[in-house]
């Protein structure tokens, strides 16, 4: 028998069986055991490429009553060749094949480009060929983008679509092993914006009112990480104060609006290898007027139903974006939780996620690209301990009754 990696069969001839195919492939340093059996009990002799093989030969040659065994304790290349066992009368033959195991070299698992340069994938592999995969592709093979060197995989004009995962396969064809290496490359770029990564100038118009505040945020991918500046147009092109760098890759001006906050502002982000810019319009946008009507419809024991619907708005406060922010927190709670909706057909929007038997205190807003609008009130309600409670009772309220001042709380400068 074979106390080895892979399948064993017989060679039978004659009298003679050896627990073993008649081709055998290995990697250097295995441990196996083949064994040659005589159903006439004749006494058997082993014959290697080296000649005559015995208990202090290389393999070692054991006999025990079920048969003689020849045992290679870490098998060598010098171990390849041809294996005779034989009673004097009839031989039963196999041939070894002792590979190098596979190794990979000069594989480092995380790797750098430049963009727009040339690279080389490094993946060497030892005692076997080499392939190459792309996580979540197919198998990459010689194109205008690709060619497979020995040492790795050469990549043309390199761009920040090539920052992947490929997989250095590494195949050894005489005993059918296979190994993978992941290797990790990261791409040195200029900055781009997150999605549009063509375009090297954005813009973007933003809405305001007098006395509010607005966030112009400029975010890039940059490797390494960009630097960021921003000017204002509006008079002189003066650099701006009140930066924040939430990331290293994410800027945001904050403004206090008034009236010579409106206009122009731009926004550079650098780094070794280009720039970005995005410019910013601040347009003067009137906040919306509060729901013209606010209506709970239906309450179940984890959630509700509410009808909102906007109030008519002027020209001015017809700005991007429009929709509802509604506030909800249990009557025991000091804290408000908030919800924003976009404006739908049936004017119905349901807030989940509420604990069964509690009370609860609601408020909706009307949001526009240019902020909130006061805030409007329901009369405090229970949720059902189980199935749901349609409400039968008009919950209408007139927006002059019940409007409440914006409870956002505003950072101070």
């Amino acid at each position: 028998m074979v106390a080895a990696p892979g399948h064993s069969s017989s060679s039978y001839v004659g009298g003679l069986d050896i627990k073993l195919q008649s081709a055998r492939k290995v990697v250097s340093n295995e441990t196996f055991i083949v064994v040659c059996t005589d159903d006439k009990g004749l006494a058997l002799t082993w014959r290697g490429p080296k000649g005559i093989l015995g208990p202090k030969t290389r393999p070692v040659v054991d006999t025990k009553p079920y048969g003689t065994s020849i045992v290679f304790n870490g098998s060598r290349m010098e171990d390849t060749g041809d294996y005779t066992c034989s009673n004097g009368k009839e031989h039963a033959d196999f041939h070894l094949t002792v590979e190098n195991p596979l190794k990979f070299t000069d594989t480092a698992t995380n790797q750098t480009a430049i963009e727009g340069n040339e690279f080389n994938v490094k993946c060497e592999v030892r005692g076997g060929t080499v392939s190459w995969l792309v996580e979540g592709g197919g198998i990459i093979e010689d194109n205008e983008k690709y060619a497979v060197l020995g040492d790795g995989l050469l990549i043309k004009n390199v761009s920040l679509s090539d920052a992947r995962t490929y997989i250095c396969k590494g195949v050894q064809q005489t005993t059918g092993i296979v190994q993978d290496r992941e290797i990790h490359l990261r791409v040195r770029h200029k900055p781009v914006h997150p999605i549009h990564q063509t375009k090297r100038v954005m813009e973007e118009v933003v809405w305001g009112d007098i006395g509010g505040t607005v966030n112009l945020t400029c975010n890039v991918l940059a490797n390494p990480p960009a630097k960021f500046e921003w000017r204002s147009y509006n008079n002189t092109k003066k650099k701006i104060a009140m930066v924040t760098n939430e990331t290293e890759n994410l800027s945001i001006l904050h403004l206090r609006i008034d009236n010579s906050t409106f206009g122009d502002y731009k926004c550079v982000a650098k780094n070794t290898y280009g720039t970005y810019e995005k410019w910013f319009r601040l347009e003067r946008g009137i906040k919306p007027a509060p729901p013209k009507n606010f209506q709970l419809k239906t309450v179940t024991h984890s959630s509700l139903v509410l009808e909102i619907v906007a109030a008519e708005l002027a020209p001015e406060q017809r700005l991007q974006d429009q929709g509802f922010n509604v506030q909800y927190k249990k009557v025991d709670q000091g804290e408000w939780k908030q919800q924003e909706f976009n404006v739908t057909q049936d004017n119905l929007y349901t807030l989940d996620g509420l604990e069964s038997n509690s009370e609860y205190d609601v408020q909706a807003a009307t949001v526009n690209a240019a902020g909130l609008s006061e805030y409007v009130a329901l009369p405090r309600f229970k949720t059902s301990t189980g199935s749901s409670v349609h409400l039968t009772w008009p919950l209408l309220y007139s927006v002059a009754g019940i409007i409440l001042f914006q409870m956002r709380d505003h950072a101070s400068w």
